[in-house]
């Protein structure tokens, strides 16, 4: 082989890998603010429909890669009257979860999982309190499944098993629930779209039959169905990128 074919071919193969790479779909949940459209159930009662809004962001602290999920749920007057903040770190499962509350019943927390063990302050009705119990690992608050399941290798046949924490009020460590979910290939129609697309589906057995769509294309969280409570389930479906 010539030295000029060698050339050409090396540049071929180059450029071929290139739109390999470029053709692969993302392996994690888009980076952005997302809006999504909320309906529920309570006692088989239909709610009123509220909105939500997802932030999802990279970070680092001590060298380590932070995964951080922003979510905020039912406006009222200039924000949300929920507000939520995961912060992740995915080498080691340990993570930080913060919530305010500025609904009918004011409160907040700051709550730390580290080595098995959930702890930190929880303010309610204006009374502050320690919490100090062991949890299941790996965990993750409800609010961040799903983009964090998205942020991960899926296939058809996985099964995934973590301990589910709703800690709506910073007071749901009772009500952790072990949620084993099997994954599937399904197809949805994308928000103003016409046309389902290849989705991988992630739902949870009887024990906390959580469900989530996220698209193969882009790992956009395009669905989540997560029970509230032991009579209600949250609906929420992607509206398109938020402000």
């Amino acid at each position: 082989m010539s030295r000029s074919t060698g050339l050409a071919l090396a540049a071929l193969l180059a450029g071929s890998a290139e739109l390999i790479a470029q053709a692969q779909p993302p392996a994690t949940h888009p980076r952005g603010t997302f809006s999504y459209n909320v309906s529920g159930l309570y006692q088989g009662e239909a709610m009123v429909p509220w909105e939500s809004e997802m932030s999802v962001a990279d970070s680092a602290a001590d060298g380590a890669r932070l995964h951080v999920v922003d979510y905020r749920s039912r406006r009222g007057g200039d924000g949300f009257l929920y507000e939520y903040r995961l912060i992740l770190t995915p080498a080691t499962g340990e993570f930080v979860v913060r919530h305010s509350n500025r609904g009918r019943a004011p409160g907040k927390y700051e709550l730390a999982v580290r080595n098995g063990r959930i702890s930190g302050p929880i303010t309610s009705d204006g009374t502050t309190r320690t919490l100090d119990a062991a949890v299941g690992m790996p965990a993750l608050p409800t609010f961040a499944l799903g983009s964090v399941l998205a942020s991960r290798p899926l296939a058809s046949g996985d099964t995934i098993r973590l301990s589910a924490m709703p800690l709506a009020a910073g007071v749901g460590l009772e009500r952790v629930k072990p949620f084993t979910g099997v994954v599937r290939s399904d197809s949805l129609a994308r928000y103003l779209e016409k046309s389902p697309e290849p989705v991988w589906v992630v739902k949870g057995d009887a024990a906390y039959p959580a469900e989530f769509w996220i698209a193969k294309k882009d790992r956009m969280l395009l669905k989540a169905v997560i029970p509230q409570g032991s009579d209600g389930v949250m609906i929420e479906e992607y509206a398109g990128k938020g402000w």
